[in-house]
């Protein structure tokens, strides 16, 4: 065979061997005479570990940049604990330095992205290495990388980005890294030293104050217990704040402040702690008991209301349940019932075999 026909044809069949390794179907221990007792499935037999790896390279070598979805495919897939086949991080390890040895910019960016994916340690020990010769490559120093942690939120190259505000134009441009500047143009470019009163008439200043109390009578300026009371809003009129009646503040602004009120509260109350009533103490015992077991309060059904509707369209939804006031929810090590719970930490609480955080952990096995 020619030459450049024999290269091509080489070219393809290592790469279609990557690809079939990377996305086809696994092997089964049971079909082919596995020496263990525990039946899973793989991508390359023990025996075999050092031609895979070897596959790997090659298609790194002949591939180049095609050879970088198969790759990242094939590492997440052989590195991550959520797979539909055994770990194998030999294999995977392969794959992630073959990706810092491709010179071409996609390399970088798949091993940009496979640091939310890759949770093995010593996994992220060779991507680490990986990523910064796969940058140096690409004429990348270390403090360029670290930049690009950093998300942009839309900005450009320059830290700027702009709005259409009616016939109006507001820029807001991170100079450095204290300084940010938002400026405005009229319709015409021209640069205005303030916001234009239409701006400020349609985009007022706002905020929420949540007023509280000492929950001690005899506490003294730094309290243990706090009671919480209202919450009012207040509009910036001028150089002072002006209370807004309720009906006036926007539905965006409303529900952004309470969210941020209903987490407050929900995560510092007494009643989240399920050890309060074992500390001894009288004090606040009967707030505890009926913020836990009473009857729900209207904005408390409210919630529960929504948590019916919005539950079950999500992915976790065969794993959860509404029981009275409690969400209910069942994972792999045990069933959980929580009284006000934030959705991310139901997702949480439904994959517990995946929680390797050590405290969460140990909360699970004590049962809180």
């Amino acid at each position: 065979m020619p030459g450049a026909l024999g290269s091509a044809f080489a070219h393809d069949l290592v790469e279609q061997c990557l690809r079939g390794l990377a996305t086809g179907e696994p092997l089964c221990s049971d079909i082919h005479g596995s020496r263990y007792p525990v039946h899973y499935h793989y991508l390359a037999h023990p025996d075999h570990g050092d031609l895979a790896r070897g596959l790997v390279w090659a298609a790194a070598l002949a591939g180049g940049a095609s050879a970088v979805p198969s790759l990242t495919a094939l590492a997440v897939r052989t590195g991550g604990p959520r797979s539909d086949v055994a770990q194998d991080l030999k294999l995977a390890g392969a794959a992630l330095n073959a990706l810092g040895d491709i010179d071409d910019p996609s390399a970088l960016e798949a091993l940009w992205r496979l640091q939310a994916k890759i949770k093995d340690r010593g996994l992220r020990k060779q991507l680490d290495i990986a990523l910064r010769a796969a940058a140096e490559r690409q004429g990348i120093t270390p403090g360029q990388l670290v930049e690009r942690s950093v998300p942009a939120h839309g900005r450009g190259a320059g830290g700027s980005q702009a709005w259409k505000l009616g016939d109006h134009e507001a820029t807001v441009v991170i100079e450095d890294p204290v300084t940010v500047r938002l400026a405005y143009a009229a319709a015409d470019g021209r640069a205005l030293r303030s916001a234009p009163t239409t701006v400020r008439e349609s985009h007022a200043e706002w905020r929420a104050c949540l007023y509280h109390e000492n929950a001690d009578e005899d506490a003294d300026y730094a309290p243990d217990y706090a009671a919480t009371d209202q919450v009012r809003f207040e509009r910036r009129d001028g150089r002072q704040w002006r209370e807004t009646p309720l009906d006036e503040v926007p539905p965006i602004v409303f529900g952004e402040a309470m969210r941020d009120v209903d987490l407050f509260v929900g995560v510092t109350s007494i009643a989240a702690d399920p050890d309060w009533d074992d500390r001894g103490e009288d004090r606040f015992g009967g707030y505890c008991r009926t913020a836990s077991f009473a009857e729900l309060t209207g904005s408390a059904e409210v919630r529960r209301d929504v948590l019916k509707r919005i539950i079950p369209k999500t992915r976790i939804g065969g794993r959860c349940s509404v029981d009275g006031r409690f969400l209910v929810v069942r994972g792999a090590l045990r069933t959980y019932e929580r009284l006000a719970l934030i959705l991310s930490k139901a997702f949480l609480l439904a994959d517990d075999a995946g929680i390797t955080d050590a405290t969460v952990l140990q909360q699970i096995k004590r049962g809180t």
